[in-house]
């Protein structure tokens, strides 16, 4: 199945869970931050991928899917990271 774009879903505050599922896709790559894997649970969407250092993921997600762990705590270097894992997987097509 080819995938179009990819969409992160990071840890916070998601106020309207019904409007971040209009904008997604079936073709799209879902990535979760670490406690973004929590958002995707609650929209039983499954992600491709779990990228962070997993200190905001619920404990019961953390077996149940792909993951990446990096030791840091640095939010934006988590994020670089995922960034580099998109264009890597866009490049290899």
């Amino acid at each position: 199945m080819l995938m179009n774009r990819a969409i992160i879903f990071v840890n916070g505050n998601l106020s309207d869970l019904s409007q971040a599922k209009k904008i997604i896709k079936k073709t799209d790559y879902l990535i979760a931050a670490d406690g973004g894997a929590n958002h995707l649970k609650q929209l039983r969407l499954t992600p491709n991928i779990v990228i962070g250092d997993m200190d905001s993921i619920k404990p019961e997600l953390l077996n149940k899917y792909k993951s990446i762990k990096y030791p840091t705590k640095r939010t934006r270097l988590i994020l670089n990271w995922q960034l580099i894992f998109v264009w890597t997987k866009n490049s290899m097509k």
